[in-house]
């Protein structure tokens, strides 16, 4: 290899990402007697010739070392891991946007937001599907800890988590603050903005022909006795 060479290499760190191009210079690290490095070895520089005796027996030549090489690192320990990444808190798929549809309406009446709960997404979930395999029934769950809310719309796909929500909400132009009490025709409002209600779960089915969405609350809201305290009149 020729002195003044130079080699490049690129280290690859991941699929993605390439590392900065190291350069490795290799040249020679001795003084040489010929114009070029040859192969690459290291060269030592000659000796002019020294007078001997013929008593004195010829000098030993020095016996010849490897340049010192520091070991390349090695990793012993368990390889390095990216940790995991962390699944989302909120709702998914078609149920995505459902948590944030609350808290808007929820904000309009100066009530705190509500969490999204794992548990009561399952829970609704499960219910979901039971109404799924029933041929598309259209039932509260009975005696559940819960609140509930359900729709069903067709054709499938048809509607937003959104729309769901409003489509619940909108009960209160039949709602009377001034006279505050359950309704069935507005109970899917007084439950979504209901005070003390501090969770939120959802699940969807879909049907032959319809998708089902299941709705729980806790605390649960439409208590007889609460209706003024928990269901204020748009304060935005």
């Amino acid at each position: 290899m020729a002195c003044g060479r130079t080699d490049r290499y690129i280290v690859s760190v991941k699929r993605t990402r390439l590392a900065p191009t190291i350069t490795l210079l290799v040249c020679c690290a001795a003084v040489v007697t010929a114009p070029s490095c040859g192969t690459g070895a290291q060269s030592t520089p000659t000796q002019p010739p020294t007078a001997t005796s013929p008593d004195t027996p010829p000098p030993q030549a020095a016996p010849a070392t490897a340049p010192a090489t520091k070991p390349a690192p090695t990793n012993t320990g368990p390889a390095a891991t990216r940790p995991a990444p962390r699944k989302a808190a909120g709702p998914q798929g078609a149920l995505k946007g459902i948590l944030a549809a609350h808290n808007r309406v929820r904000a309009q009446h100066c009530v705190p937001p509500l969490k999204w709960s794992k548990k009561l997404a399952a829970y609704a979930q499960q219910w979901a599907n039971k109404l799924r395999d029933q041929n598309c029934a259209f039932n509260h769950r009975q005696r559940s800890p819960y609140g509930e809310n359900l729709s069903m719309y067709g054709p499938p796909g048809g509607t937003s988590a959104d729309e769901i929500t409003m489509g619940w909400y909108n009960e209160i132009k039949h709602y009377s603050f001034r006279r505050p009490r359950f309704s069935f025709q507005t109970g899917h409002f007084t439950q979504v903005i209901w005070r003390t209600t501090t969770e939120l779960g959802c699940g969807r089915a879909v049907c032959s022909a319809a998708e089902i969405w299941v709705c729980n609350y806790a605390p649960p809201g439409n208590v007889g006795g609460e209706f003024k305290r928990n269901v204020p009149p748009r304060c935005k």
